[in-house]
């Protein structure tokens, strides 16, 4: 079916909008996570792309969870806590991998944990080598890669409802309109919509 539409003022549009590309980036974000459980399956000595495909992730959902000049809009951690206390477990967990890991990784990508390494066999008795070793995330677990992914998609509940809310508050705005205006501004233009 064809709708005769007419495009809505930028700051009349700006929440619904905001909460659209919240609501894309937490689907990229879902999938990334999920391809690192394929990926690792098929090539499980790569970690170097399964720690991009977990970063990126990371980046993507910490765009959500925080404003930003643009979107002027996010998902805060009250309305992430009525999914339940395993919800907000999480989300804490990523905005922790956020923070640390993505936007400020000075301190982050540094080793948690640097070792001196003995000779294993013990004989003779000497040091090897040093090793430093991140023990914060490993991208190659499948199972956290899952865990952040579902979480993901459970969050877009969350921006439905904002979406929802956003939509009928802009409907009221053009309810009050003349009618026969608007179907003057829409002149000529279609938009195709799916029944």
């Amino acid at each position: 079916m064809q709708h005769p539409f007419v495009p809505v003022k930028p700051q009349e549009a700006k929440s619904i909008l905001a909460y659209n590309q919240i609501k894309f980036d937490l689907l990229e974000a879902s999938e990334a996570f999920k391809k690192i459980q394929f990926y690792n399956e098929k090539n499980p000595d790569d970690a170097s792309t399964m720690r991009h495909l977990f970063s990126s992730g990371i980046a993507l959902y910490g765009r959500c969870i925080t404003t930003s000049e643009s979107r002027g809009i996010h998902l805060n951690p009250q309305q992430i806590q009525k999914l339940g206390n395993e919800q907000y477990e999480i989300y804490k967990e990523m905005e922790v991998l956020r923070h640390s890991h993505v936007a400020h990784a000075g301190k982050g990508r540094n080793a948690t944990t640097v070792m001196i390494l003995l000779n294993p066999i013990g004989k003779p008795k000497v040091i090897v080598g040093v090793k430093a070793l991140d023990m914060n995330f490993d991208p190659t677990n499948k199972s956290i890669a899952l865990k952040f992914s579902d979480h993901c998609l459970k969050l877009i509940e969350i921006v439905d409802r904002c979406i929802s809310l956003a939509e009928k508050s802009l409907l009221k705005i053009y309810e009050k309109q003349n009618i026969e205006d608007l179907y003057r501004h829409a002149k000529g233009s279609f938009i195709v919509e799916q029944s």
